[in-house]
């Protein structure tokens, strides 16, 4: 007679994921069981809350959903592969967990092991600030941008001149912004924001141009923002040019050899800016870029802004204010009541 004595449980461990891991979607738990005479092993989900190994029970299923557990997987052979299970977190909240690895021989000998875990399903959020949408603008321009995530990675600027956005190109990359604790402990949720502000030179000379800015978390959830901006035609020195804004409710008239040279000139309406009392805005306030336009002192530009004359009171003219740095200054300008505009003329010496 030949008498065997076991003493040994399975040899197992759970190589996916791991102790300080933050997760997102659908994945898979891998890992590995060894045993000669193996019976069978399962995979359960708990809370934080969970100390003790979590059992198979004899028990309907409805009374099993009240434990401080979820089986997620049992079988009664060994697995082929390294993949234990599938887990989809979108049927989770984001918070913290653990996923517990157990197993039986055919002895009773049982073994476990365990590993915290994160979900995060949250998108980064991202917020391109400047330049805005749809704005005319110089060659040279300052990107400005918000990001907030609670578990940030990286973020990345890219650009593109392709209508279908088919081409991108990067402007810039940042990358390695969240480390992992070296003890694989779990860092307390905290929202993290970076402030981006990057100069930036466009490389056409006119034309639409796209701006993308994509966030991505350690988890792999990504977020971005596309807006178009234009690069307006330069005003040719001999043949001048009127610049409007897309509203057409303004326009600067630039003569013939009034300019030094070839210049880019835009004109774009401003939504957030206040006027300080006693100014009373009539009108949309315009910006008005390069600042460093020098135009020929005897040859004058025109500018001419259209107003709503519902909001003047009676016997009263519009004046057209303009600031660089502090307070609104009067230019002053002729209005024309039928049309509703007014009309100065600007030197820049």
């Amino acid at each position: 007679m030949t008498i065997i004595v076991k003493t040994e449980a399975p040899d197992l461990s759970i190589q996916s994921p791991i102790d300080g891991d933050i997760v997102s979607g659908e994945f898979y738990i891998k890992g590995k069981i060894k045993d000669d005479d193996f019976a069978a092993f399962q995979v359960f989900l708990s809370d934080l809350v969970l100390t003790e190994t979590p059992v198979v029970e004899e028990e309907d299923a409805e009374a099993n959903l009240q434990k401080p557990y979820q089986l997620i997987f049992d079988a009664e052979g060994l697995p082929r592969t390294t993949t234990l299970a599938k887990l989809n977190t979108k049927q989770l909240d984001d918070g913290d967990y653990q996923i517990w690895l157990t197993a039986q021989d055919e002895l009773g000998h049982a073994n476990f092991e365990q590993v915290v875990f994160r979900v995060d399903n949250a998108q980064p959020s991202v917020k391109i600030l400047t330049p805005n949408a749809r704005e005319r603008v110089l060659k040279h321009i300052q990107i400005s941008a918000t990001i907030s995530d609670m578990h940030l990675d990286k973020y990345r600027l890219d650009f593109s001149t392709n209508l279908a956005g088919k081409s991108w190109e990067q402007i810039y990359l940042e990358a390695g912004l969240y480390t992992k604790s070296e003890d694989a402990l779990l860092p307390k949720p905290e929202l993290q924001t970076i402030n981006i502000n990057r100069d930036w030179e466009i490389p056409i000379l006119e034309g639409s141009v796209w701006i993308r800015l994509t966030a991505t978390d350690i988890a792999g959830d990504t977020n971005s923002q596309t807006i178009q901006i234009e690069v307006p035609t330069a005003v040719v020195t001999r043949k001048g040019g009127t610049i409007a804004p897309e509203d057409q409710q303004a326009e600067l008239y630039l003569p013939p050899n009034t300019l030094a040279q070839d210049t880019i000139v835009t004109v774009n309406a401003l939504t957030e800016t206040e006027v300080e009392p006693p100014v009373r805005r009539v009108s949309q306030i315009y910006d008005f870029a390069p600042a460093t336009l020098r135009l020929n002192s005897i040859k004058p530009a025109t500018l001419t802004i259209s107003y709503d004359a519902s909001q003047l009171s009676t016997g009263k003219e519009p004046v057209i204010f303009h600031r660089t740095d502090g307070l609104w200054k009067a230019v002053g300008g002729t209005p024309n009541p039928e049309q509703q505009t007014i009309s100065p003329r600007v030197y820049c010496p």
